[in-house]
């Protein structure tokens, strides 16, 4: 590429691009009447073969196949990206694991409540509180109607400590009560 060294002078930019195909000319000197004919057949030999090298020159000289690359900026975030994903499916994993739990202790008191009310009625109510941030909330449930030591001892893991019913106690006339408390101090 001798013609190279006059780019410069001419303000000229070395590019792979070609625009147009060109006939090709060789001289050689008239002692050399072999060499010419020689050429030309090769030259004919490599357009009939679309695996030589002058089809491999055309594609290289034509425009290059465009690559489908994503930017580095792209490219940089992969990996937090994917650690994200990582830490969302995880979270996700994990809230659903406590919803099925929190459902399934959901349906268990569900269940259990079912029979307790199953057993006979009983009805809670909530006495009133000064500050809910000191006390437990369920010592201030009380249980009326308690019947059975069923209904009390589940009432009880609930922390209902409070209750009032048959199971407890009869009822009686104000002199027996008077008399039942002397009796239990």
């Amino acid at each position: 590429m001798n013609q190279i060294r006059f780019a410069p002078r001419y303000g000229l930019i070395e590019t792979p691009l070609t625009f147009d195909q060109v006939n090709l000319f060789f001289a050689a000197p008239e002692a050399s009447s072999l060499l010419l004919p020689a050429i030309d057949r090769k030259l004919v030999d490599w357009k009939r073969d679309p695996d030589s090298i002058y089809y491999a020159a055309l594609v290289r000289a034509s425009v290059p196949p465009a690559q489908e690359r994503l930017p580095r900026w792209v490219m940089a975030m992969l990996p937090g990206l994917a650690l994200l994903a990582i830490g969302f499916a995880l979270l996700v994993r994990w809230l659903n694991q406590r919803v099925r739990r929190a459902t399934r202790e959901l349906q268990q008191q569900t269940r259990e409540l079912e029979n307790l009310l199953a057993m006979g009625p009983v009805v809670l109510y909530r006495l009133s509180a000064p500050d809910f941030r000191t006390e437990w909330v369920s010592a201030n449930i009380v249980a009326e109607g308690l019947e059975t030591e069923g209904q009390r001892d589940l009432l009880g893991s609930y922390g209902c400590t409070l209750g009032q019913g048959y199971l407890l106690g009869r009822p009686m006339t104000p002199e027996r009560l008077i008399e039942a408390l002397r009796d239990a101090v």
